[in-house]
């Protein structure tokens, strides 16, 4: 389908069937899964590591790692969780998780299935819930 730069973390398909993402070390990578056309990039030359759909679709969750001197090994930095809102592909949230976070990625997201909180594993912290 596509050839991405960097390394692929993770990815996940829209609720809908129609639109792949793709967590890279690189950024966040979005494609039409009907045209497999590149629709857009997120958070370009960033180290995104997690995403998620909401179970609706109209939010997509990311975690992705700042100031991480080379994004293909982890060598630390901060964990930042970002909503995005996907109408029109604005930040919605993006909680302040404190220095708790530092030199620790936000491995897997999960939404609740109503879409009121969201499950992240780190590396050291195990899992955590954002309400």
């Amino acid at each position: 389908m596509a050839t991405l730069p960097g390394v692929i973390w993770s990815f996940d398909i829209s609720p809908d069937g129609s639109i792949i993402a793709f967590a890279t070390s690189k950024g966040l990578e979005l494609y039409d899964l009907q045209t497999f056309a590149h629709l857009r990039t997120l958070d370009a030359n960033q180290n995104v590591y997690s995403l998620a759909w909401s179970p609706d679709g109209k939010e997509l969750a990311v975690g992705l790692l700042a100031e991480t001197p080379d994004p293909t090994e982890f060598s630390g930095g901060k964990a930042i969780l970002k909503i995005w809102e996907t109408s029109a592909w604005k930040i919605v949230l993006e909680p302040d998780l404190a220095d708790s976070l530092l030199s620790e990625r936000i491995l897997d997201i999960a939404w609740k299935p109503n879409g009121t909180a969201l499950a992240l594993s780190t590396d050291m912290h195990g899992v955590m819930v954002v309400d």
